[in-house]
């Protein structure tokens, strides 16, 4: 079995109200199971990978920056107003 670590993350930047994310294609994007993370004075909504920590992967410095606290693996970013089915 081939030993794959990520080193790079992705952060999707949703700011369209009409686009949607399902939790199936949310998944697909984290890598995982899926939690939100409010990000301060209502900019937005974060969604990152629950596990991520334990998974151990690596920093989202970008996501990290939004949410004012440490994000790990690939994270998916809501604009205010957006992603209203999270």
């Amino acid at each position: 079995m081939e030993n794959k670590t990520m080193t790079e993350t992705i952060l999707k930047v949703i700011e369209d109200k009409k686009e949607k994310i399902d939790l199936e294609k949310a998944q697909e994007i984290i890598g995982g199971y899926v939690e939100v993370v409010r990000l301060p004075k209502g900019q937005g909504k974060l969604l990152v990978d629950e596990e991520g920590l334990l998974k151990r992967l690596p920093l989202n410095r970008e996501a990290s920056i939004l949410a004012k606290q440490l994000i790990v693996g690939n994270a998916i970013y809501f604009a205010s107003g957006c992603g209203r089915n999270w």
